[in-house]
């Protein structure tokens, strides 16, 4: 049996063959579903869907609006089967997971109804009403009894008193049950258009869904301390990157407090080791947060682009570093020795971009490659002033993913060095 994801919010799009092993589904060209690159619903790489013999396996890749499945919030990974419905953030694209015995064709043609599609398979799909029916074809609706005028008439009085009643709702403020009207946001740039924090799911909004609350002052105060780490001296914070670190916070203490929770206990596991090779290597011990976002900290972990381990590293990157990728043996995989691979990868990166902001140029670099952020320092028409990280973030030059990456890491850090303030002790 071969198994098919169909678009249920698109209609004319043909389902998609999951073929045995990962389907990616996400905005960058590389995933195998490549979705829009203006739905911002959808993160550049936001979720995998394993083939194997037994099972399919869903796994969210940490996007930001979450994986869903049957309208309920998946955390990491679950199983899903034939019927089942997969969302890419709340209010995102949807897909239905169906089978059959065909190969390479649609659902519709190889004999799978789903309750979805009319009876008639020569016909488009037509959206549903509800889970439970189909919708109607026009020649049927002329066969059924009128509705009374009466019933009419009272249901458009139940409208507008409705209408009514969450207009008044609104304008006095609310009742604390319903949404009050949002405060300007600063404008913040993604890859593909500027949009502010509203125009994003709700998974989005700074609540982060039942993290605590921290000051912003303090949070601009910690992020200033880690960058005077980093030997930042001459830069101001963007209002947007404080409110993404707080965003991450909340992130961090609400929905993914087990996560984190795991990754500070893996933490305590390879930190010692890891900053051991970077002192030694006299690499900046904070550049450790980025195993934690790259793998969490899990050395056997492999990413659907192939890259491995702690650090994530390619084959070749890995090769080009002196680690063992072969058939026989994956160094990669190997918690010191890849860490070694990583502080002189980072010792490079910090050669190539100097002392200035030269920390947060290798940690973008690290994300986004060191091509990309070299790129995009050409364009600056004053390199002697203004060559740092601050000004390609202020001028939207680098990538959405790359512009979440540095936000996630600085949380990280002030979570790890607040623990009991935030929850993890």
């Amino acid at each position: 049996m071969d198994f098919y994801i169909e678009r249920l919010d698109k209609k004319g799009e043909s389902p998609v063959l999951l073929a045995k092993g990962p389907t990616s589904l996400g905005r960058h060209q590389r995933n195998t579903v490549a979705l829009p690159a203006n739905d911002r619903c959808v993160s550049a790489y936001h979720a995998l869907i394993y083939v194997t013999p037994d099972k399919l396996l869903l796994q969210d890749m940490q996007s930001t609006n979450g994986t869903y499945v049957n309208g309920k919030r998946i955390q990491g990974e679950c199983v899903v089967q034939e019927g089942d419905e997969i969302g890419l953030g709340m209010s995102g694209p949807r897909f239905r997971v169906v089978r059959s015995g065909g190969s390479g064709v649609g659902a519709a043609d190889v004999g799978v109804t789903p309750k979805h599609y009319n009876a008639d398979i020569s016909k488009p799909p037509v959206s549903p009403v509800n889970d439970n029916s189909l919708v109607t074809p026009t020649v049927t609706i002329k066969t059924k009894p009128a509705i009374p005028k009466y019933i009419i008439t009272v249901l458009i009085a139940a409208v507008m008193l409705t209408a009514l009643i969450l207009v008044m709702m609104f304008t006095s403020g609310g009742t604390g049950k319903t949404k009050p009207p949002s405060s300007p946001s600063p404008k913040f740039t993604f890859t593909h258009g500027e949009i502010s924090s509203e125009d994003i799911d709700d998974e989005h909004a700074s609540t982060g869904r039942g993290g605590m609350s921290t000051d912003r002052s303090i949070v601009e105060e910690r992020i200033d301390v880690i960058l005077r780490r980093f030997g930042e001296r001459d830069y101001q914070i963007p209002a947007e990157m404080i409110e993404r670190v707080e965003y991450y916070l909340n992130q961090y203490t609400g929905r993914r407090r087990r996560t984190i929770a795991m990754f500070m206990e893996r933490r305590k596991q390879y930190f010692p080791m890891i900053r051991r090779v970077f002192t030694e290597k006299n690499i900046p011990l904070d550049l450790a947060y980025v195993s934690i976002v790259e793998s969490g900290l899990d050395p056997y972990a492999l990413s659907h682009a192939g890259a491995k381990g702690l650090w994530q590293f390619m084959p070749r990157t890995a090769r080009a570093y002196g680690l063992e990728v072969s058939a026989h043996r994956d160094e990669r995989t190997d918690p010191e020795k890849s860490t070694y691979a990583a502080a002189a990868y980072f010792k490079d990166l910090i050669a190539i971009f100097g002392a200035r902001s030269s920390v947060m140029l290798c940690m973008a670099a690290y994300n986004a490659g060191e091509t990309r952020i070299i790129n995009a320092l050409k364009r600056i028409d004053d390199p002697v002033n203004n060559r740092d990280f601050w000004y390609l973030y202020r001028r939207k030059w680098l990538a959405e993913e790359t512009n979440e990456y540095i936000p996630q890491i600085l949380a990280l850090i002030i979570v790890s060095e607040h623990m009991k303030e935030y929850g993890f002790e």
